[in-house]
């Protein structure tokens, strides 16, 4: 796979209602994502369902919340493959993706003790090295976390800015046990509007 190539979806069908489970956090530029979605929808009032996991009970456990700035630079620079930064931080931040065990407290080492033990360093210089491979391939990373709260406020302030047509109509809490949680945007305006 090129990996200078732009991954799009087009097609010359619309639909009222889109899913998607799982990908959102693996696209790295949402708004553009965003807009291509609402070019192939039917028009204003079309859903989009997403399935997103939530980074308190998966292997992002141990990643910052992402904030909308991220996003806006995202776009603002066409970023079209996860970036170095978001390989290395997933790959040295990244902890088991066991659901019940994070819901009971019990998530892993956490990388953020200091002083950094020896172990910690040489797992970083690892991941340097496999992060590095985003130079002459596509290395599938997540690009975003989040948390269902932080979603539905980075939709908003997305939203109202003008930048993505969609409007967070519904965010349903992760249910316990599980790593991911519903939401349903809601498409406001065409793009051509």
């Amino acid at each position: 796979m090129d990996p200078t190539a732009r991954p799009t979806f087009t097609t010359d069908l619309r639909f009222d209602y889109i899913f998607s489970s799982h990908n959102l956090e693996h696209i790295p530029d949402i708004i553009g994502h965003l807009k291509e979605i609402a070019a192939v929808s039917a028009g204003p009032h079309t859903k989009y369902y997403l399935a997103i996991p939530d980074k308190r009970y998966c292997f992002d456990h141990y990643q910052v919340l992402t904030q909308f700035p991220k996003m806006i630079e995202a776009h603002r620079y066409g970023i079209i493959r996860p970036s170095y930064r978001s390989v290395l931080e997933n790959k040295v931040f990244m902890t088991h993706n066991d659901s019940p065990e994070h819901w009971q407290g019990r998530s892993g080492e956490n990388p953020y003790n200091f002083p950094a033990p020896e172990s910690f360093l040489d797992k970083i210089r690892s991941c340097m090295d496999e992060a590095a491979k985003v130079d002459t391939e596509y290395v599938d990373a997540h690009c975003w976390q989040f948390i269902p709260e932080s979603f539905f406020y980075n939709m908003d302030v997305l939203h109202r800015l003008g930048m993505i047509p969609w409007k967070a109509q519904s965010i349903f809490s992760t249910a316990p046990g599980s790593n991911e949680f519903y939401a349903i945007l809601e498409l406001a305006w065409s793009l051509d509007s």
